[in-house]
């Protein structure tokens, strides 16, 4: 979670779409599924560790599907990561061709960085208080 606010944080100080911000992007959205992800080493958390605002499980919701079918695989439907030909805009007679990219908007980095500390905040009380129990 700390990762993903930093990166949220760092995004929002980008002016101009770059390659860092698309790799900025790739960290939120990889960095804030990667607990409820089935490969993680210690396994996936349990739904009960989702957010609990409507609000915010609506962008916790969000962020899973963006890491499923955009970030951290490339889904056929979606063309979010398609190789375009951008040679007729530029008027080239070659091909020249570009990644296809759909940027995470400006104004949700703060509310994705603010989910992400919440996030962080309930994963340590829980750790500490399961720290309490196994040393009753």
């Amino acid at each position: 979670m700390n990762d993903c606010s930093a990166a949220a944080a760092e995004l929002l100080t980008r002016i101009a779409p770059s390659s860092l911000a698309r790799a900025l992007e790739t960290a939120i959205v990889v960095c804030y599924a990667r607990p409820w992800g089935r490969s993680n080493r210690i396994g996936a958390l349990e739904a009960r560790w989702g957010p609990e605002t409507p609000e915010d499980l609506a962008l916790h919701e969000e962020l899973i599907r963006l890491r499923d079918k955009v970030y951290a695989h490339t889904d056929d439907e979606i063309k979010a990561r398609d190789i375009e030909d951008m040679s007729e805009l530029l008027g080239t007679n070659h091909p020249v061709f570009a990644p296809g990219w759909h940027p995470i908007e400006t104004e949700a980095l703060p509310r994705i960085a603010a989910l992400a500390e919440a996030q962080r905040a309930r994963f340590l009380r829980g750790a500490r208080e399961l720290s309490v129990n196994l040393t009753r």
